[in-house]
């Protein structure tokens, strides 16, 4: 099983791949420090919620698509009212508090 942030690390690289670009030229395109960019990708660093919200505008998507595993990348996860109310929710709240809430998931997904 895939760690939240290994999907974010696949997201990133496949962003970076796709389009040819160096460590150096991603993190200029995305206005966010290289030693930002490269400890993320290395795990060394998790990003706060305000740059993984700039990862996920670059590559088109919606900030919790970047935590899906590689499998659920390729379609986009259908939702039902819950879900869709439960995703509303998530994003009307303060950065700091999506921050506690990445980490309570990560910490869920470490108990599987």
């Amino acid at each position: 099983m895939h760690s939240s942030q290994d999907n974010l690390i696949w997201h990133i690289e496949k962003y970076r791949k796709k389009r040819g670009l160096s460590y150096l030229e991603l993190s200029n395109q995305l206005h966010i420090p290289y030693t930002t960019l490269t400890e993320t990708l290395r795990g060394k660093r998790v990003p706060r919620i305000d740059t993984v919200d700039i990862l996920a505008d670059a590559m088109g998507l919606d900030t919790y698509e970047l935590f899906l595993p590689p499998e659920g990348a390729k379609k986009k996860a259908e939702t039902n009212g819950l879900e869709e109310g439960l995703l509303e929710s998530v994003r009307e709240l303060p950065d700091k508090k999506k921050e506690l809430l990445r980490m309570y998931l990560d910490c869920l997904e470490e108990i599987d």
